[in-house]
């Protein structure tokens, strides 16, 4: 009777499967409310300090870093297991935001904002790592569909709490308050977590690791810096050629190592590397989306923070059910539906963008929420 009780799975007992899998809802959360955060008041964090002209520098390394230090984390869980990655992962993101509020020096802002984004990067795929080691596979849709409303749910409250505490002159207290989150994420995970050896087979692609960083340096910041430098210069032409350069060295390195950042063996499936290409350009637009059109609203519309917040309003109401309802059509015809839900999603993107593009001083707010609503509701889809 008692080993019924305490029946476990992959080696943790029931009560731990529900503590990991609360953990994991958290942390996604924090993830979640923390970017939007972040998104929506650096600006006015970067004014108060006298650098608001370096907004785009710093979102464009803050995601740098992130961009490397994701497949990072995913092949230092395999070495030091998720345990150890969510701890120290968790410790550098978790100071990092706590400091970042009462930083005054905008360069050194700029390294607490790099370290941050490290941080998080090591733990952001940790809690769909998590998902089956705890839950049967035919369980695990239920746990990616908690992680999909706490994700919803996370970038509602980061922008909503975080533009109404900064309203109301509480910056600080807009950017410490998610950190709640991170803890609580700790203390359900990590006492509940297995002590895992560090693996003596799977070993960090370092010539990978510098020449990914290269490659996302090298293209990213002259894309940055084009605008205002013209493609023509020097500086931006050759940083896109060593750009380039990288990206084939990296392509090169990773066919010949035993384990490799990123395993190119997945881009033979063709199905494969086309979900890859359609979800690159959707976060990459929903990215841009997220950290330039809050500056946007406040320096062209000039709208107050409290407004600002509400924009992800539907978004939210789109996350929480959307997905449900895509999910059970494309389940009925999965091969012929895949196609067709792309394609109806990419032209109402395409549609919804382009009214945006006549972004102006007088375009009312809920134009603007009108069109957010419908280009993330299709980027969803896809």
């Amino acid at each position: 009777m008692a080993q019924s009780q305490t029946a476990t799975f992959r080696g943790f007992t029931k009560k731990q499967c529900s503590l990991i899998t609360i953990g994991a809802v958290l942390l996604i959360f924090f993830v979640a409310a923390s970017g939007m955060s972040l998104g929506f008041i650096q600006g006015p964090m970067l004014a108060n300090i006298g650098a608001e002209d370096m907004f785009s520098l710093i979102t464009t390394i803050s995601t740098i870093a992130l961009c490397i230090m994701t497949p990072i984390g995913g092949r230092l869980v395999d070495i030091f297991g998720v345990r150890k990655v969510i701890l120290y992962g968790g410790l550098l993101c978790g100071i990092c935001n706590v400091i970042l509020p009462f930083v005054t020096n905008p360069f050194l802002f700029l390294i607490v904002r790099f370290l941050m984004s490290l941080g998080m990067g090591a733990f952001v795929t940790a809690p769909y790592l998590m998902a089956p080691m705890v839950t049967k596979p035919q369980n695990v849709p239920k746990i990616m569909s908690y992680l999909t409303i706490s994700l919803a749910v996370g970038s509602l409250a980061g922008s909503f709490l975080s533009n109404s505490l900064a309203g109301n002159g509480m910056l600080t207290l807009g950017v410490l308050w998610p950190v709640i989150f991170l803890i609580a994420s700790a203390i359900f995970c990590i006492p509940n977590l297995p002590k895992t050896p560090r693996s003596k087979t799977v070993t960090l692609d370092i010539k990978g690791i510098i020449l990914l960083s290269l490659t996302l340096i090298l293209i990213c910041l002259p894309l940055s810096f084009a605008p205002q430098m013209g493609f023509g210069n020097p500086l931006i032409f050759g940083g896109l050629i060593l750009g380039v350069l990288c990206l084939i060295l990296f392509i090169m390195v990773e066919k010949k190592v035993d384990s490799p950042l990123i395993p190119l063996t997945i881009f033979k499936s063709k199905e494969y590397t086309m979900l890859l290409v359609i979800t690159f350009f959707s976060v990459f637009f929903m990215t841009a989306m997220n950290s330039y059109l809050p500056q946007a609203l406040r320096q062209i519309t000039h709208t107050e923070e409290t407004v600002i917040g509400i924009f992800q309003l539907p978004r939210t109401i789109v996350q929480l059910i959307l997905p449900g309802f895509v999910g059970v059509w494309l389940g009925k015809n999965l091969a012929k539906r895949t196609g067709i839900s792309l394609n109806i999603a990419g032209i109402c993107i395409f549609i919804c963008f382009a009214l945006l593009i006549f972004f102006g001083a007088k375009m009312p707010v809920w134009f603007i929420i009108l069109f957010m609503h419908h280009v993330d509701r299709n980027c969803r889809l896809v």
